[in-house]
């Protein structure tokens, strides 16, 4: 085990383990003559050191991970796991996590629910079944840990046999491919209770019989088997398959929205590395229009991108650009090119800033920030920071806060009257946010609450953030205007997801023919 020094910082933390899983693991402390936390550090350490020897798809994950077993219980039922709480560095809790399994859909660290990954369970409990193997009560026909990639294979399976509507339709054989393919292969995907339920399933038919040694090997590096499974899966009756027919698992909620929302970001993906061809192919004087949400972005005549060539070293000019972050590199496949020059292959002034401002974006995203024109209206920008702009006086700003005020005051006059759904808890947060002018507006404009403006502030008209490098704006004013653009794409990228979600539910089931 690595030693501890004096100046070792550790954390501390917790994680869920099952009985069977604890019992393990104090056979091991007590194997090793160690504490308990001690042990967890020995394990962990052998965990990041023998993951890290391993491909990508050859690493382990625990089967109770991949299933999601036990699920989590319902506010009625007890959750038969143990809180074991340790304390650890927080670089080996990193690197463990890191090479934990993350199923597609399910972000990095934490997410909403469902979605939400458990890689430091899923570490230990293969870091302490590799030292103590043991079994989950439950999960005895299955084998204790599988491959990342057998795992992901169990997931696309699973996925194929719970398709929405709308992803049904994506899959036809007519749309567009790069879609199909995200759907199929990449991290797009939506999680739910029933859809770990019939993971449950699907693993126990394939690796809980006599055929288990050679399903495994199918999953571990499919092939043309797992093809016909996955194919016989998609958009077919549960009935009609050898794998789903004596399923028991039935969900009691509509996922047809969860599965219009998969669809969009499938398409939002697409609109990224479209962005980013757009860039690097050079055809940048005729506008690009997204796929999703529909925007048209238009490069001013006088940017231009620089194209580098696979292999192809800097120049010492165009390392210091970026070096500096006067410029971006965009990349698309196995080209790129240093975005934006202008014709001189001088960088545009005052780009930095843009960079600066949206310092945690892909490249992709700030193109899209920086060319966004009449999509993204009028900016509002509050009467305080309007005044030290000098975009307003003091006495126009204390009338526009006056105004505001009331208007807060006489939309709470109106009670319930305001919004048909959820209205007590929606007055409830209004009352709340009465004296706190941009909570109230912005819950106000999430909930399509008329009667404003909430807060006092001034419309400017700003055009792109590429027309305002190029205007009288200072440099405080374009930071500002960054952040609040972006803030803006956000809130409409999420309405565009929002309004896809709702449609979904209006869908007819696909032709299960048409589906490769």
């Amino acid at each position: 085990m690595k030693g501890l020094s004096m100046s070792t910082i550790l954390i501390q933390t917790s994680v869920r383990l099952s009985p069977e899983a604890v019992t393990a693991l104090q056979e091991v402390s007590a194997r090793r003559s160690l504490s308990r936390e001690a042990a967890i550090r020995s394990l962990l350490d052998e965990f990041v050191v023998a993951q890290s020897k391993r491909g990508e798809d050859e690493r382990l994950t625990h089967m109770s991970t991949v299933v999601r077993f036990p699920p989590p219980p319902s506010r009625i039922e007890q959750d038969n796991r143990v809180r074991v709480a340790f304390r650890a560095e927080p670089d080996v809790m990193r690197r463990a996590a890191s090479l934990a399994l993350r199923l597609p859909g399910q972000p990095a660290r934490r997410g909403p629910g469902h979605y939400s990954p458990r890689p430091l369970t899923d570490a230990l409990a293969v870091a302490i079944a590799s030292a103590h193997p043991y079994t989950d009560n439950g999960l005895e026909t299955l084998p204790t840990m599988i491959t990342h990639g057998a795992a992901l294979s169990l997931w696309r399976l699973t996925v194929a046999a719970t398709l929405s509507n709308a992803e049904a339709r994506a899959l036809r054989t007519n749309a567009d491919s790069e879609v199909k393919t995200i759907l199929n292969e990449e991290d797009v995907a939506w999680h739910s209770p029933w859809r770990f339920e019939v993971l449950l399933h699907i693993a126990r038919k394939l690796l809980g019989g006599p055929q288990r040694t050679d399903n495994l090997r199918e999953l571990d590096q499919p092939q043309r088997v797992f093809a016909l499974w996955r194919h016989d899966l998609l958009g077919a009756e549960w009935s009609d398959s050898w794998l789903m027919e004596d399923c028991a698992a039935r969900s009691d909620m509509d996922y047809q929205g969860q599965g219009g929302a998969a669809v969009w970001r499938a398409e939002r993906a697409v609109t990224m590395s479209t962005i980013e061809r757009w860039v690097v192919g050079l055809a940048l004087s005729a506008p690009l229009t997204t796929k999703q949400p529909g925007w048209s972005l238009q490069m001013p005549p006088s940017w231009r991108a620089v194209p580098i060539a696979h292999g192809q070293p800097l120049t010492a000019h165009q390392k210091d650009d970026l070096d500096a972050q006067r410029v971006l590199r965009v990349t698309a496949g196995s080209r790129s090119a240093i975005w934006p020059y202008d014709q001189k292959h001088v960088p545009i002034e005052r780009f930095s800033l843009v960079v600066d401002a949206a310092s945690t974006l892909t490249a992709p995203d700030v193109v899209e920030l920086t060319l966004l024109d009449e999509h993204m209206g009028d900016l509002w920008v509050p009467a305080d920071l309007a005044v030290s702009w000098g975009q307003l006086t003091t006495e126009e700003s204390d009338l526009l806060t006056a105004a505001a005020e009331s208007n807060r005051h006489r939309v709470l006059q109106r009670g319930p009257k305001l919004h048909w759904r959820e209205r007590d808890k929606l007055y409830t947060d209004l009352l709340r946010f009465v004296d706190l002018p941009s909570k109230f507006a912005s819950l106000a404009s999430q909930q399509n609450v008329g009667g404003g403006p909430f807060q006092a502030g001034r419309a400017w008209t700003v055009g792109s953030i590429a027309a305002l490098l190029e205007s009288a704006a200072t440099d405080e004013q374009v930071r500002w205007a960054v952040g609040a653009v972006d803030r803006r794409r956000n809130w409409r990228l999420a309405m565009s997801m929002r309004e896809a979600s709702r449609s979904a539910y209006w869908l007819g089931r696909s032709d299960s023919g048409a589906i490769v």
